[in-house]
């Protein structure tokens, strides 16, 4: 009788100590997974930065090339079905269609129409036609940065500065920062309660942050 009950209190120390080990390895490998996601996230987000400086480099050239100023240019990438037009209208004549992909510079806005070069001529596309439209208000806050950016460069720490400098937004930011980063916001909803105020900032193409008391808690993009 010993002998059973010490075989079976074996049993379910070995069971126990198993579950355990198993658990530890579950939560580890939960753990490897939340940082591997958390770094490919991180690289999505570098190559997608990379791949708009080189398309503004070549944007830049090419306005150049057509005797415009040297001021930073927005890089329009063409989607499917876009056509360039001599006139900023439905009235405009096609002057030349597009492949998807192609990179052209942005040279004014007029209507729902941007005027564009491509490295032989120049003309106007329909705004729907621009694949990376929601880099335009990432456009602006980028021109309304270049004058700012020793005063960020005082105000924050150099890691801080450095990720604000290339728009990036990141869970635990404060507002101030998010306001230089990403500019200012189309709409600001508040919510106050006893436990403080929650903030839900509308930015374009489907773009939100959610700040809890000033600190950022949740991106939607």
């Amino acid at each position: 009788m010993k002998k059973t009950i010490l075989f079976l209190l074996a049993i379910i120390l070995y069971v126990n100590s198993y579950s355990q080990v198993e658990k530890k390895t579950i939560e580890s490998y939960e753990k490897d997974l939340q940082k591997l996601e958390f770094q490919i996230d991180e690289l999505e987000e570098a190559a997608r930065e990379i791949k708009l400086l080189i398309a503004a480099e070549q944007a830049g050239q090419l306005a150049k090339s057509k005797g415009e100023s040297e001021e930073p240019r927005m890089p329009f990438v063409t989607s499917n079905g876009a056509k360039m037009v001599d006139a900023a209208g439905l009235w405009g004549k096609l002057i030349l269609k597009l492949d998807s992909g192609e990179v052209l510079a942005v040279i004014s806005t007029k209507y729902d129409f941007i005027e564009v070069c491509n490295d032989t001529i120049c003309g106007w596309i329909e705004k729907r036609y621009m694949s990376n439209i929601e880099d335009l208000e990432d456009y602006k806050a980028s021109i309304e940065l270049m004058g700012k950016t020793d005063e960020i460069n005082k105000k924050f720490s150099p890691e801080v500065a450095k990720r604000i400098l290339a728009h990036r937004v990141w869970i635990g930011m404060t507002s101030e920062m998010a306001k230089y980063s990403w500019g200012y916001p189309k709409d600001i909803n508040s919510t106050t309660t006893a436990y403080g105020t929650s903030q839900q900032w509308v930015y374009g193409s489907g773009r939100y942050l959610y700040f809890e008391n000033g600190i950022l808690t949740t991106i939607q993009n």
